[in-house]
């Protein structure tokens, strides 16, 4: 799996600033999926979601398993 980096322009531009930016975008990016599984939590009991967002939502959670995995 990718991880989540800066586009090669910009992070040529940041220098030796280019690596922490891409640890502040991947932790972003970890929090972002944590509230994508919140939701699908929360939609278990209310129902709100279209069939089509949740498979989606499923696909972002596989990510999120992913990236929490590489940490142990």
């Amino acid at each position: 799996m990718a991880s989540v980096t800066l586009p090669p322009k910009l992070r040529e531009k940041l220098g030796e600033k280019a690596e922490e930016k891409d640890y502040l975008l991947e932790e972003l990016a970890i929090e972002i999926l944590f509230h994508v599984a919140n939701g699908l939590h929360k939609n278990f009991y209310e129902n709100e979601m279209t069939l089509e967002t949740v498979t989606i939502s499923v696909e972002d959670i596989e990510r999120l398993i992913e990236k929490l995995r590489s940490f142990s």
